[in-house]
């Protein structure tokens, strides 16, 4: 005695007035999705308060780990195991936190049903969650403690591979400054997805976050403090190395909006600025200046178009991550 297509009408209707979204996986795995909330893996109804959590349990469990998580009789080495999902622990709360930079909410709508077809991520969350991915890109984020590096030795003969190791410059050794190009990596990508910077170009009312707001304030984080005639640390070095090579790549981007193009090929300019005068300031450290001064001769390079400023650092991809725990072999 029920009319099924009535029925089933009210059910979609209760479920939209409870908040129920219909999404899918074509909405949340290319690394330019817009929505805000189709990210796969996150956890928590705010991805932003999330992240706030996952951080400092990030911090909180690389602080406490050792050799006291090892079983009796297990090789030292296989603490990098451990150590890598650890490490990047705050990855897949990262991506959620991204997809409100340039995000909006957007619904499968239909006529009559009342949903609103998309609505831009509020600029001040946007704004927040800027400042928040940011923060991944310190040295104090970023650095490990050399006596945690001193615990884990080469592998041994024999040991087991698996897919989750991180890449590394220094041979057998576990490369402190590998990993953090690894996760920055992670973050710059982010920020520079050739999508997102576009709906932030395009889609601006002149009020809102833009995409030339982003890159500034990503300079500002990175290169903020390399005219302050302070010396940097290596990983502060690596990290400037990650974000020139990112927007070079973004402005030789041909599938990438011209506005977008010619946006990350200002701040490029302006980076260019930063480190001229930065390798002509006698009171850094000589390693800065000459940091600086390779940095400058590869915007002169890509800025002239000279040649195609081959990218310096290596591509180095971050391990799997999901699902945890599949052995496998390089």
């Amino acid at each position: 005695g029920v009319d099924e297509a009535e029925a089933l009408d009210e059910l979609v209707r209760v479920g939209l007035q409870n908040g129920y979204v219909f999404l899918t996986d074509q909405d949340a795995r290319a690394p330019g999705s817009a929505h805000p909330l189709a990210v796969l893996w996150d956890n928590g109804a705010d991805a932003l308060a999330q992240l706030e959590q996952e951080i400092r349990v990030r911090a909180l469990a690389l602080r406490r780990f050792g050799v006291a998580a090892l079983r009796p009789g297990a090789s030292l080495a296989t603490l990098e195991d451990t150590l890598v999902p650890l490490y990047l622990h705050h990855r897949f709360q990262l991506e959620a936190a991204l997809r409100q930079i340039g995000g909006v909410d957007f619904r499968h709508a239909l006529k009559g049903d009342g949903q609103t077809a998309s609505t831009p991520v509020p600029v001040e969350r946007q704004e927040r969650a800027l400042r928040m991915v940011l923060g991944t890109l310190t040295d104090e984020f970023l650095r490990l403690d050399p006596r945690l590096l001193a615990r884990i030795p080469p592998t041994p003969p024999g040991h087991p591979s698996t897919a989750e190791r991180f890449p590394r410059n220094t041979g057998q050794l576990l490369d402190p400054v590998a990993m953090a190009t690894v996760s920055a990596r992670l973050t710059i990508d982010g920020l520079l997805q050739r999508e997102r910077a576009a709906r932030l170009e395009h889609r601006g009312d002149g009020r809102g976050l833009t995409f030339d707001g982003v890159l500034q304030a990503l300079v500002d984080q990175v290169f903020g403090g390399t005219l302050a005639s302070r010396a940097l640390t290596s990983i502060e070095r690596a990290v400037q190395d990650v974000a020139v090579d990112r927007a070079i790549a973004l402005a030789e981007d041909a599938r990438a909006a011209a506005a977008v193009r010619a946006a990350a090929e200002n701040m490029l300019q302006r980076v260019r600025d930063i480190a001229a005068a930065g390798s002509a300031d006698q009171e850094l450290p000589a390693v800065d200046r000459q940091h600086l001064r390779a940095l400058t001769r590869r915007l002169d390079a890509f800025l002239q178009r000279r040649d195609r400023a081959p990218t310096r650092v290596p591509r180095h991809a971050a391990p799997p991550g999901s699902p945890i725990g599949e052995r496998g072999t390089h």
